[in-house]
């Protein structure tokens, strides 16, 4: 931490993170803890905690690096503040034992003696506890296996060397058909740790090196138990980094179709060309997916790369996809990596002959009988893993005796209109509708020549996201349009895809703002800060009981719009209604609804006019929608608004068609207010909340 503006950096980091706490401290490396010193030494305000064990760093464990482990243990000495740990929460107590004997007669167990000693760890109170137990007796915890040396070179008295590569496989096979062999114990209840019995995730292997690693997941997978894997290999180097970088280019751009295509196309997502091709023709199905990837990015902008990308892996199944490939579980592997193991050095043991290294091992299982133990090594078992399955004579399947509530269902405004259930924002149509004849001499505007359809829908609702309203003006504004244009490859197809539209979109932008909503409260877009608006707001609520019967009669308290609901065909349902608001945003103590509509409803402004935008909000049935979203903010406000009162605190429902908004029109044209009343938003709460049927 150096350069211009360092010393301000650290004192604001000071004032947010007075005290800092590093667990692992082994694995950091000397830059990481040259920032820390930087931000922390010297500083009697704050407190800096390293939490390390420095026999990980010795090995370089994930990249440890053992000067730093002695630079940090040094400068906490200077300070006066070093502690050990002398207290083992985790083993038993057998196993303890074991440990302190191996290493604790050793002058220097390990190098950097004057740094690093060994010092003998008590049991923790809870370290017998779980005990391991096969056939209900408990193993002896430290096992050295020995490898035979063939019986006809036991004669010799020089030392016989064993064949590297036959005793690593020999080894590696050895140490499957043991767990194997434990496992099919497990399973018939004879293997236990605690009460529960031992389970594959509850085994872990540590090898010297990568090679050594492969050899022993071989051995497994011949046993058929799968395992994954971290190694010394640069993950970066392989295939599936390579997949990883398009797929976070595509949740990175999710508007971007030619980089979500390729995500696709990966063996991490597996569509084929004919996927693809059948996605480009069905158009829902392409937009639940391009929500899902929204969604993914919403995740990672909001909770982290690794929120998103755990939440992203079990939506689309890629464990299950990649585990059904060849060397699936070294993919997943990959995919999985964090940090590299080092292999351990809208050391060489010097030339024993076997019966000296049996000597010295003895000599050692001697001073903890029932803690250490030297074994042949066991031959390999009688066959793979079983994975708990017996004859299929025996397995029957169980009896369904539940019942589905087919009733139960997520609603939304497209459900009850359209029946076509979405997990996603209800992007306004693009249908055009018939409307009225232009005036004479009313020349055409550039607004109305903007492409219609989902891919502009899709692209204004997230320009309005994006804008901060008060500074969407000038440069900002350019280059927010640019940029979101480059996201979206542009607007349209044909010679409407080669055309710069920004200047047409910065236009469109500018009236939307500008235009008085209420001319005589002084309302306007361009007014509302961040800090008054929230953005796409999802809401789920209660649906106790729901018919098109019931929704009429609830409506009919209001004669304007006692046929908002008239020839709806859903089915009664209850459960959840669900839905997006673009915008809620709050002004002069009251909160407002605004809908974005990029509906082309005409080349003209008077096809925007009260009478034009009434056949649409009819045709769409936009009525219920915006009913809909007040009840939504009812009852949010309700929840979190102290004193709320609906007369007092909702100020109505702005449906805003963009295209036809003009400033000097005032709200005439393109601007469709309503505020429905209390007494129907009453009515709404008491039929969604109880299911009153109050025909």
């Amino acid at each position: 931490m150096a350069g211009d503006g360092s010393e301000a950096l650290a004192t604001s980091v000071r004032a947010r993170y007075p005290v800092a706490l590093i667990d692992e401290f082994q694995d950091i490396d000397p830059q990481q803890y040259r920032i820390f010193r930087r931000l922390y030494g010297d500083q009697p305000d704050c407190g800096l905690f390293l939490i390390g064990d420095p026999k990980q760093a010795i090995y370089a464990f994930r990249g440890a690096d053992i000067f730093t482990y002695m630079q940090a243990r040094d400068d906490s000495a200077r300070a006066g503040h070093r502690y050990s740990l002398t207290v083992n929460q985790c083993s038993g107590s057998r196993l303890i034992e074991a440990v302190n004997c191996l290493f604790a007669p050793a002058q220097a167990p390990f190098i950097y003696q004057d740094y690093i000693g060994f010092e003998p760890v008590a049991l923790g109170p809870t370290a017998d506890e779980r005990p391991l137990r096969i056939q209900g007796v408990e193993p002896v915890p430290l096992q050295f296996w020995m490898l035979q040396i063939n019986q006809e070179n036991q004669t010799r008295k020089t030392p016989v060397s064993i064949r590297a590569d036959a005793a690593l496989t020999e080894a590696a096979q050895a140490c499957a058909g043991y767990i194997a062999d434990l496992l099919d114990q497990a399973d018939a209840g004879a293997v236990t740790i605690g009460d529960s019995a031992l389970k594959p995730s509850d085994i872990a292997l540590l090898v010297r090196t990568h090679r050594e690693g492969d050899l022993v997941q071989q051995a497994l997978r011949a046993c058929g138990i799968s395992s994954v894997s971290l190694s010394e290999d640069s993950v970066f180097a392989t295939e599936d980094a390579e997949e990883l970088t398009t797929l976070l280019q595509a949740l990175a751009a999710p508007h971007d179709a030619g980089r979500v295509r390729a995500a696709l196309a990966t063996t991490l997502l597996g569509r084929n060309a004919a996927d693809l091709a059948q996605l480009s023709d069905d158009g829902p199905a392409w937009e639940e997916l391009l929500t899902r990837f929204r969604s993914y990015r919403d995740c990672w902008q909001q909770q982290g790369i690794m929120v998103a990308l755990q939440t992203l892996l079990a939506a689309e199944r890629i464990p299950a996809r990649l585990l059904r490939r060849p060397n699936g579980e070294r993919r997943l592997t990959n995919l999985l990596h964090r940090n590299p193991e080092s292999e351990l050095p809208t050391s060489r043991i010097a030339r024993l002959s076997e019966a000296e290294i049996r000597a010295d091992l003895d000599t050692l299982a001697a001073r903890a009988p029932d803690a250490i133990e030297i074994r042949a090594l066991p031959l390999p078992g009688g066959g793979p893993w079983l994975e708990g399955r017996i004859a299929p004579a025996r397995l029957t399947p169980r009896e369904f005796r539940s019942t589905i509530n087919a009733g139960w269902r997520v609603a939304s405004y497209s459900g009850l209109v359209r029946g076509d259930e979405s997990e996603r924002p209800d992007f306004d149509a693009a249908a055009v509708l018939p409307v009225p004849e232009a005036e004479p001499g009313d020349p055409t505007d550039p607004v109305f020549a903007l492409p219609a359809g989902t891919q502009a829908g899709r692209f204004l609702h997230q320009l309005f996201q994006d804008l901060d309203f008060p500074h969407a003006a000038g440069e900002a504004l350019t280059r927010t349009v640019r940029d979101l244009l480059d996201r979206y490859g542009g607007l349209g197809t044909g010679r409407a895809a080669d055309r710069d539209w920004t200047p047409v979109v910065e236009a469109l932008v500018t009236n939307v703002l500008e235009i008085w909503l209420d001319p005589a409260a002084s309302l306007r877009l361009r007014d509302i800060a961040a800090a008054d608006r929230i953005l796409e707001l999802e809401f789920h609520f209660p649906l106790a009981g729901l018919s098109p019967e019931s929704l009429s009669a609830a409506l009919a308290v209001s004669e304007a719009r006692a046929d908002a609901a008239a020839g709806l065909g859903f089915e009664p349902m209850h459960g959840l209604m669900h839905g997006f608001i673009d915008l809620v945003f709050r002004y002069q103590g009251r909160f407002y609804i605004v809908d974005y509509k990029s509906n082309r409803l005409g080349d003209r402004l008077p096809a925007y006019g009260q009478d034009g935008l009434r056949v649409a909000v009819r045709h769409h049935r936009y009525q219920l929608q915006y009913l809909i979203y007040t009840l939504a903010l009812h009852r949010f406000l309700g929840w979190r608004l102290p004193g709320y009162d609906y007369q007092t605190h909702c100020g109505g429902v702005y449906y805003l068609f963009l295209r036809g908004m003009r400033p000097h029109t005032g709200p005439r044209y393109g601007v469709w207010y309503d505020r429905p009343s209390c007494d129907l938003i009453e009515a709404l709460d008491r039929l969604f909340g109880g299911g009153q049927d109050l025909s």
